[in-house]
């Protein structure tokens, strides 16, 4: 009696297909039409750990892509800087990489969110459909993610060059759901907003000092100094094991003016390829 293929091989060749020819057929479709082929992200498998450091808000505000994206304080003049690291060991339509997502907490009208300042990650096949389809501020750096004294470790270096290191210390976790909502300026001038929604083995923390949060010599480090951000975290996260899921981009319109529109690395907001940069 013949035995079927094994859904699980069927499942891998196609995504190993998907993931060989998405780019150009994103190009294609983008050259042609004018628009941007945009798929949810599954995760199947990733862990993540983090924790948010008090910064100046005024500074923090003086980022902001536009003006009415606006900082939410915790305290008179006090905002938060959230650091975490991403593990994604088995993504859908992508090959397995590593990023460290780094934003502000923000309101835009009644609606909370996160502004994400920087978002490097280890792979270009990660980098250049967030740039095009969110605005995700990506670029390719080094990040390395591993046990540290206690705890878990995440180092990154841009161009040679120490940025920070990202120190949590272990918790017991319990099975739970989190979500982060983004708001991007894409690169044709539209605001953008997504949702990140976490499933599986989650522990948090409001105790003082379970992350710690060193900043090296790198640019990116400056502008952080700039910001004010503590070393010692107000709130932690460990999330050893879980699944995640990435929603499509939706615009939600235009920036209103802002004199921190350009603040990014132009890595991160390299396009694609060149009928990308002429998008009307």
């Amino acid at each position: 009696m013949r035995r079927g293929i094994p859904t699980k091989l069927v499942v891998g060749a196609t995504l190993s297909i998907l993931r060989t020819v998405k780019r150009p057929v994103w190009s294609a479709v983008y050259s042609l039409t004018g628009k941007r082929l945009q798929l949810p992200l599954g995760i199947f498998d990733l862990s993540m750990f983090g924790g948010s450091f008090e910064a100046n808000a005024q500074a923090a505000q003086a980022r902001m892509p536009s003006r009415d994206l606006h900082v939410i304080e915790h305290a008179a003049g006090k905002t938060e800087v959230v650091v975490l690291a991403f593990d994604h060991r088995a993504p859908d339509l992508l090959l397995p990489y590593q990023e460290i997502s780094i934003g502000v907490p923000v309101e835009r009208q009644g609606e909370r969110g996160m502004v994400l300042l920087h978002l490097p990650v280890t792979t270009e096949d990660a980098r250049w459909g967030g740039v095009e389809n969110y605005g995700f501020p990506k670029a390719v750096h080094s990040v390395r993610i591993g046990q540290g004294e206690g705890g878990m470790r995440a180092t990154l270096h841009a161009e040679g060059v120490h940025v920070l290191t990202l120190e949590v210390g272990e918790m017991i976790p319990a099975a739970g759901h989190m979500a982060f909502q983004n708001f991007t300026l894409r690169g044709d001038d539209r605001l953008v907003a997504s949702t990140f929604d976490i499933d599986g083995q989650i522990a948090r923390s409001e105790a003082a000092g379970g992350a710690h949060l060193s900043l090296g010599p790198h640019a990116i480090a400056a502008g952080l100094r700039e910001l004010g951000v503590q070393a010692r975290s107000r709130s932690h996260w460990y999330v050893p094991k879980a699944q995640g899921r990435l929603s499509i981009g939706r615009v939600i319109g235009r920036p209103a003016p802002s004199h921190a529109a350009g603040f990014r690395d132009p890595a991160e907001r390299r396009p694609v390829d060149a009928a990308a940069a002429t998008m009307p």
